[in-house]
């Protein structure tokens, strides 16, 4: 499919970064002089094809990223993320593994990757302490900006867990965690990094492995679309939105990689809002 040429204003130093106007919606996009931005991802229908993932390096993660617009896109996730409620996917399943331990075994000590700004963490303590559990929440992230934030929030909330700068794909993961965890994340990854990572959080976990993510589907499509139009004004929030759901996985393709990988046994459950939960106990 063709690229679309669009005239923009220079926004950032040197020309490095743009701010074009599509549809009436702003967009930052990194460039030079000829900015050409792929129709895919970019112009909304409900007619994009979903037959396969397409991975994409998405606004958020490119590495000249300005740091206020990044900090913009993640102050947006945080509230997606509370209207989403997203801390109830995980918490049935996080309230189960608590039940089997004693208070010999200490608080489940749980990971997670690609935290981003740290909402979901804070959220998962305030409910166990809620319940009377003991759970601690650490959380690493590829960005410095999203440590800083995660840390920052997490502090204000009194919540116990510690965050700190992590490649997923490239770097080895800490021991000593009973659960690892991710939401949101795989998106980001191609399929050979989500191998890797998967794979790598397989071994380091103790206990169990909860994977979240949207799910790869029409519904999903108009969902991700309408959240991102309706609950933040980020650019980058609004760029990113379908880019995502095009590079994530649908129940069967995530179902396979868990096979695939050895991840044998491990159950999947649909939720709201379109997204699925992935769960595997070491036997």
């Amino acid at each position: 499919m063709d690229a679309i040429p669009f005239k923009y204003h220079c926004i950032g130093h040197q020309s490095a970064q743009a701010l074009i106007t599509f549809e009436n919606t702003p967009i930052l996009f990194s460039g030079g002089e000829d900015v050409r931005i792929n129709w895919i991802g970019k112009r909304f229908t409900m007619f994009q094809d979903l037959s396969q993932r397409v991975p994409a390096l998405e606004e958020m993660d490119r590495e000249d990223i300005p740091k206020n617009a990044l900090e913009g896109a993640l102050k947006s996730l945080i509230r997606m993320n509370s209207v989403g409620n997203c801390a109830a996917i995980f918490w049935p399943e996080l309230r189960k593994l608590l039940q089997q331990r004693t208070d010999a075994n200490g608080p489940l000590r749980v990971l997670d990757v690609g935290c981003g700004a740290g909402d979901l963490t804070w959220r998962l303590e305030a409910r166990a302490q809620r319940e009377g559990y003991s759970l601690v929440v650490d959380g690493c992230d590829l960005s410095p900006v999203a440590i800083s934030m995660a840390t920052s929030l997490n502090e204000k909330q009194g919540a116990a867990g510690t965050f700190f700068v992590m490649d997923a794909v490239n770097d080895e993961i800490p021991e000593g965690y009973d659960v690892i965890l991710s939401s949101l994340f795989f998106h980001h990854l191609d399929n050979e990094e989500g191998r890797i990572v998967l794979r790598k959080i397989a071994d380091r976990a103790g206990t169990a492995v909860l994977l979240s993510d949207m799910i790869r589907s029409r519904l999903g499509l108009g969902l991700v679309y309408l959240a991102t139009r309706t609950l933040s004004r980020s650019p980058v929030v609004h760029a990113d939105g379908v880019t995502s759901l095009l590079a994530a996985y649908t129940t069967t393709e995530i179902v396979a990689l868990a096979e695939e990988l050895g991840l044998h046994g491990a159950t999947l459950m649909r939720r709201w809002p379109e997204r699925f939960l992935m769960t595997w106990q070491r036997a």
